[in-house]
């Protein structure tokens, strides 16, 4: 589903800085599960196949199917949002539906997605990974 102005403005600078440091990158990918279909904002995959989604969403209404898109994509995810009082209430919502926030899913401020990026070895999901 294709979102409003900042939302894509966003998605497009990420997958800019994903793609500035050698990650194969797409837009709107097809996820599909029974009765479950959604697009993946902006999926991404390192030299060694491992795979991170990234979903940018204004508000928490979707956190519960974008978990799902993980799932199906069996990578990392990424929910990117404009502001650290929305990052607190996603972190919020996750916790009261027993969602748990690890290495493999994370909530980011859009400033935080960037660092983390521009901080990546170049073609590589290793820091990821590795962090604690």
């Amino acid at each position: 589903m294709r979102g409003n102005d900042q939302h894509e403005l966003m998605i497009q600078a990420l997958k800019d800085a994903f793609e500035k440091k050698g990650f194969l990158t797409e837009t709107q990918v097809h996820v599909r599960d029974g009765n479950f279909v959604g697009f993946v904002d902006l999926f991404i995959e390192d030299k060694t196949g491992a795979k991170l989604c990234v979903e940018v969403e204004q508000d928490i209404k979707r956190i519960s199917n974008d978990y799902v898109k993980k799932e199906l994509t069996a990578a990392l995810l990424w929910i990117v949002v404009p502001t650290a009082s929305i990052q607190e209430t996603a972190r919020r919502f996750i916790r009261l539906i027993e969602l748990p926030e690890n290495e493999s899913f994370k909530i980011l401020t859009y400033g935080q997605a960037l660092s983390m990026v521009a901080n990546l070895i170049p073609f590589s999901f290793q820091a990821l990974r590795e962090e604690k």
